[in-house]
């Protein structure tokens, strides 16, 4: 039934219920006139009196209702006129909401976004730095903290903020709607912007906060003197769990609250400690004391000592270090020394020269700057046990790049200039230095034919990419290879530590022919303390005849 029927529906009872008290204002008049005449009759007086009561008692309720009829009407009047302009300006406003624009009066903080297009107003969330100074307001057990919207890096996500001003005013509901719409023709709605905000800063900040409020959580703690073991027993304190509270925080930003909002965060008593748990923080297995290569550097690490306490020290105050914030305590440990002392290594390091050889060389010239170079460039090497030493590898290319120089070199049998000539008297000086270290050779190439700074059988040609000359550290130890040149010759020597018992290593070449070709054979034998301890057989090594213009001292 329509707004105007019901009006009129109103209006009529209202007639009739006002007629009828008209009805009765005629017998009203009645009922005192008859009235006076019974009254003064006091012979009939009461029975007559009784039914005059009774009839005034209906007049005056009729009277009342008439009166009340009255005054409510025109309050029924205003009710409908009221509602019936609501429902003109309801539908008004329903009819004239926005479908692509922003309705108007929509605030985003201080931007004014009204009717504007979804994208119009992702573009000006976008432009503008909306947050700006805003900061939180959090509190727990009776203590407030203010968090910088700046350090938590707050700000609005544009896309999400952009929908929630556009969608003011466009849920579906018609009367939500239109109720919305409503209250923007009498002010301005403002959005408060869907917010960003970094998690990691505001754990932080809530763990700052969390050890203010509960305190700082310590766990049962075990320190060391020289010969005591200090327990220090826990405290309670904050849990560091900071979900509960950051979750508060963001449900507290979306539902537009930035101050006084209250976060939960839980103090928690220390772990309780056994007697297992004490006994295995004191004790320690002793650690030998080591040394690290890094490159050609090398550090010795101290040892550490080992510790073991007696349970029953342990077990006597046991409850005293599960009482939280107690007293520290101690319990006396003994020491367990290693085997192997940093003091005793770094005097065994490089104490000793295992095996070492010169050659000579003419140091003028660009063989002998080669030949400086290269012993340049293998010096100072450091081996670990086990390790394979390659010359090619640590000399490198021999460039002009690489410090090198055009000089005489060996080359299919032929003496031709090529850069890196001389190389080879480094390496070959090398190789006997290895061989009287005693070391193992794991790849060697002699010359074509021989050369005049090394003896047959003691040499080792290289040429990078193809021929190159390797050994390996056999010691229990680091090995370092010293070179050096100057005053005409060329010093390699093998550093390491020394053999115990000491040896001697001595070289013992013999000599035949082959055809054209003289071969070398070559033995190393091995003494300690005058007995021979080991015999290797080296190598051969076959050689061309040189051909009557080489020049071989300066060659390669």
């Amino acid at each position: 039934m329509s707004e105007e029927n019901n009006n009129t529906n109103i209006n009529n009872n209202d007639d009739e219920l006002l007629q009828s008290a008209d009805e009765y204002d005629y017998t009203d008049d009645f009922f005192d006139n008859e009235a006076e005449e019974i009254i003064s009759n006091t012979e009939e007086g009461s029975f007559a009196g009784a039914d005059y009561k009774a009839e005034s008692s209906i007049g005056k309720d009729m009277t009342a209702k008439k009166k009340h009829l009255r005054f409510i009407k025109p309050i029924l009047i205003v009710l409908a006129a009221l509602l019936g302009v609501f429902v003109i300006v309801l539908t008004f406003c329903i009819a004239t909401l926005p479908k692509n624009t922003v309705a108007n009066n929509i605030m985003i903080e201080n931007l004014d976004v009204s009717g504007l297009s979804y994208d119009e107003t992702l573009a000006a969330v976008e432009a503008t730095h909306l947050f700006e100074n805003r900061d939180i307001t959090i509190e727990c057990g009776g203590q407030t903290r203010t968090l910088s919207g700046k350090e938590l890096e707050l700000c609005a996500i544009p896309e999400a903020t952009a929908q929630k001003a556009f969608l003011y005013c466009k849920s579906g509901n018609i009367l939500k709607d239109g109720l919305a719409a409503m209250h923007l023709l009498i002010g301005k709605k403002v959005i408060v912007p869907v917010a960003d905000i970094n998690h990691d800063t505001l754990n932080l900040k809530l763990g700052e906060f969390g050890n203010e409020v509960c305190g700082t959580l310590t766990q049962t703690s075990v320190d060391f003197t020289d010969t005591e073991a200090i327990i220090t027993p826990g405290t309670p304190g904050f849990d560091y769990n900071t979900d509960t509270a950051r979750e508060e925080i963001l449900d507290a930003i979306i539902n537009e609250r930035f101050d006084n909002i209250h976060i939960t965060l839980n103090t928690v008593q220390p772990d309780k400690v056994n007697v297992d748990y004490i006994d295995t923080a004191i004790y320690r297995d002793p650690i030998d004391a080591y040394y690290a290569i890094n490159g050609n550097d090398i550090m010795v690490i101290a040892e550490v000592y080992g510790r073991y306490c007696n349970r029953a020290d342990i077990e006597a105050i046991i409850d005293k270090i599960n009482t939280p914030g107690g007293e520290p305590l101690s319990i006396p440990y003994q020491s367990v020394t290693p085997n192997v002392l940093s003091a005793d290594l770094s005097a065994k390091l490089f104490n000793s020269t295992l095996g070492s050889y010169s050659t000579s060389y003419y140091s003028g010239g660009n063989r002998g700057k080669n030949v400086a170079r290269a012993a340049e460039l293998i010096n100072g090497k450091i081996l670990a046990p086990g390790e394979e030493f390659s010359f090619n590898d640590t000399v490198g290319d021999r460039t002009q790049e690489n410090g090198f120089f055009t000089a005489p070199e060996y080359a299919a049998g032929q003496s031709v200039e090529g850069i890196g000539g001389g190389t080879c008297q480094v390496s070959s000086t090398l190789y006997s230095a290895v061989l009287y270290a005693d070391l193992g050779i794991t790849s060697r190439t002699e010359h074509m034919m021989t050369v005049g700074y090394i003896p047959a059988g003691q040499d080792a040609t290289v040429a990078y990419g193809s021929i190159d000359f390797k050994f390996k550290n056999t010691t229990d130890y680091p090995l370092k290879i010293v070179s050096t040149t100057g005053g005409g010759k060329v010093s390699v020597s093998i550093v390491g530590t020394a053999w115990e018992p000491a040896r001697e290593v001595k070289l013992k070449h013999s000599v035949s022919t082959e055809g054209e070709n003289t071969v070398v054979y070559s033995k190393r034998l091995v003494y300690s303390e005058g007995k021979l301890i080991s015999e290797d057989v080296l190598d051969s090594s076959s050689y061309a005849p040189h051909q009557p213009a080489d020049t071989s001292d300066d060659d390669d």
